[in-house]
């Protein structure tokens, strides 16, 4: 993989989101659909991609370090931290 290029799961884990959330954003056209690699034909995300993605889910670096931190932690510790991030309004 070529710098700079990620796929799918990179982006996800980068962001603290499930790869399907960003799949289906695209699906339903809130979200371009990302370039694809010409050998695997799988997607492949540019560091402007995964910008574009943040400020559309309106994540700032503070969320994706929450969301990140909630996907790593003991089982059930995230609920609690999600949900109050969810409530909390977006900002950038």
């Amino acid at each position: 993989m070529i710098r700079g290029q990620f796929t799918i799961r990179d982006v996800a884990d980068q962001l603290g989101i499930a790869g399907y959330t960003i799949q289906y954003a695209e699906r339903v056209g809130k979200l371009a659909e990302p370039a694809r690699d010409p050998i695997s034909g799988y997607a492949v995300y540019s560091d402007e991609d995964v910008q574009r993605i943040k400020e559309r889910f309106g994540l700032t670096d503070a969320r994706v370090r929450a969301l990140r931190d909630a996907r790593r932690g003991p089982k059930g510790y995230g609920r609690g931290r999600l949900a109050r991030h969810a409530s909390e309004p977006a900002t950038a």
